[in-house]
């Protein structure tokens, strides 16, 4: 048997081993900009704004391999002030992988906050549709490429399933520091490509903190904003930190971030950003430099994040609503 073959056969035959187990899970998207993306982070976050904001966050890993993941969220909010709440829709997509998996999210997200002295707690609750699906054209079989190999049978296979998904979460902030946790798919749901098993996608816990920290002089501070994401997925573990820098006499933002584990078991990725700020925009780019087992030559990953806040005069002048910075 030639080499290539080989490999196609085993690489099917451990596609086709992992189908068939029974406990299956599947993970989240993951972004270096976790921040740019707030609903996704949190449902807890819906609202916490002066009145508008709209997010768009895009992400291309490993472009340089054959298993790709390019991943899309997109989420609008608004403040409604007299309510104590906030509303707010989540829409994601990803595609995964040599069989294309597909995932596609939408979401209504609603949080409602009341203030102790200073702090302010938000409860926020998240639920919508989820589909996923394969395209398992792109797939070679062995029957494909060896002669006398019996045809593998597709028909335990879902090419797409429609499930409900619920999350949600609590956010304490003031003006400079906030904590907030996080847990997504509450019911489990199923997302497995088999009709038999119990492939279920595992609920996430996410606990996150940050502060908004100014330096220098009064009327020319820098902002340094620490940030630090924890988050567990199954057997799956994962620390996300870093900070990033704004300043009151320029627009630009600049940023450094680290994810994985920081023992020498398991490193993922450090992570460069830039930025710019204009009127009521921000545009963000970084880019992560892989440090795991896979070397930089997977490519590395590339982000855009673009964040809208906007708070008319009317509103400002009523409520003057002051937020951090997350």
């Amino acid at each position: 048997m030639k080499p290539s073959i080989f490999i196609t056969y085993t690489c099917c035959l451990i596609f086709f081993l992992g189908l068939l187990s029974y406990k299956t899970t599947a993970q989240d998207i993951q972004y270096t900009q976790f921040f740019n993306s707030p609903l996704y982070l949190n449902p807890a976050m819906t609202g916490a704004t002066e009145q508008w904001r709209a997010n768009l966050l895009h992400r291309s890993q490993w472009l340089a391999i054959d298993a790709q993941f390019i991943s899309t969220t997109a989420s609008v909010e608004y403040n409604l002030v007299p309510l104590r709440s906030g509303f707010g829709l989540l829409l994601s997509h990803d595609l995964a992988g040599k069989d294309r998996a597909v995932s596609m999210s939408a979401m209504g997200s609603y949080a409602f906050n009341f203030q102790l002295k200073k702090w302010t707690f938000r409860l926020g609750l998240q639920g919508g549709v989820l589909q996923r699906g394969n395209d398992y054209m792109n797939l070679v079989f062995p029957s494909q490429v060896l002669l006398n190999e019996p045809p593998i049978s597709e028909a335990p296979l879902v090419m797409s399933r429609l499930v409900m998904d619920f999350s949600t979460g609590i956010l304490v902030h003031n003006d400079k520091f906030w904590v907030g946790f996080a847990a997504n798919h509450l019911n489990k749901p199923t997302v497995g490509a088999l009709n038999i098993g119990n492939a279920v996608l595992p609920m996430k816990f996410a606990l996150h903190l940050g502060a908004t920290l100014p330096m220098g002089a009064k009327n020319y501070q820098t902002y340094m904003l620490p940030t630090l994401l924890v988050k567990m997925q199954g057997t799956a573990r994962q620390v996300d930190t870093g900070v990033r820098f704004t300043f009151d006499n320029s627009p630009l933002i600049f940023g450094a971030y680290y994810r994985g584990i920081p023992t020498p078991v398991y490193q993922d990725a450090v992570a460069g950003l830039i930025g710019i700020r204009f009127g009521d925009w921000k545009c963000m780019y970084s880019y992560d430099l892989t440090i795991s087992g896979l070397t930089p030559a997977s490519g590395g990953s590339h982000e855009i994040g673009i964040v809208w806040e906007m708070a008319t005069k009317a509103h400002k002048q009523f409520y003057g609503v002051n937020c951090p910075i997350w």
